[in-house]
C-alpha cells in the first residue's frame, strides 16, 4: 500500500511539474516572399473590391476558439501591451481588417499543417505572431510573446510564431 501511494504521489508531482512548464511557441520559418505569396493567394479568394492586402511587420493576429480573427495589430508596442494583458485585453475587441483564416495560416506553413487537427480543435485562442529574429523594432512584441508563453496554459492560448527571413 505504501509503495502505491509513493508511486501515485510521484506521478502527481511529475504531472504538476510538466503542466507548469512554459508552452513554447510553435515556430515556422518562412521567407517574406512565401508569406506574401500566400496572402496574395488568399486575397484572390475575396471579392475584387476587397482584395487589398496590407502587410506590416511585426504583427499579431489573434483568433477565437472557432478560428475567427478577433484582433490584428501591427504596432509592436501596442501588441506588447495587448499580449501582457491577455486574456483581459480581449474584452470589446473586434478585428477591423480582413486577414486570412486560421485554417489558411495553418495550411500555409508545413510546420503547422502537420498538426492541423490539433491547431484547429476549437479548444484555445490562437495567436499568430509575425517577426524577424533579432529585429529591435520587434523586441517589445517578442518579449511579450515569450512572457505569455510562460502562462499560455492558464490563458487558454496557443502561440504560433512565424519567423521571417529575406
Amino acid at each position: 500500500m505504501r509503495l502505491s501511494r509513493a508511486v501515485l504521489l510521484s506521478a502527481l508531482t511529475l504531472a504538476s511539474v510538466n503542466s507548469a512548464r512554459p508552452s513554447e511557441p510553435r515556430i515556422a520559418h518562412a521567407s517574406v516572399e512565401h508569406v506574401t505569396e500566400g496572402f496574395l493567394r488568399w486575397a484572390d479568394t475575396l471579392p475584387k473590391d476587397q482584395r487589398m492586402v496590407r502587410m506590416e511587420m511585426p504583427a499579431i493576429d489573434v483568433y477565437s476558439h472557432a478560428g475567427v480573427l478577433i484582433y490584428h495589430g501591427d504596432d509592436p508596442d501596442k501588441n506588447a501591451a495587448f499580449l501582457r494583458a491577455f486574456p483581459r485585453s480581449l474584452v470589446g475587441v473586434s478585428a477591423k481588417v480582413r486577414r486570412p483564416t486560421l485554417k489558411f495560416i495553418v495550411e500555409l506553413f508545413p510546420e503547422y499543417s502537420r498538426d492541423e487537427a490539433e491547431l484547429l480543435d476549437g479548444k484555445k485562442y490562437t495567436i499568430v505572431a509575425y517577426t524577424y529574429p533579432g529585429w529591435d523594432r520587434a523586441k517589445p512584441q517578442d518579449e511579450a510573446i515569450l512572457a505569455l508563453s510562460r502562462r499560455a496554459s492558464a490563458a487558454s492560448v496557443r502561440i504560433l510564431e512565424v519567423s521571417l527571413s529575406q
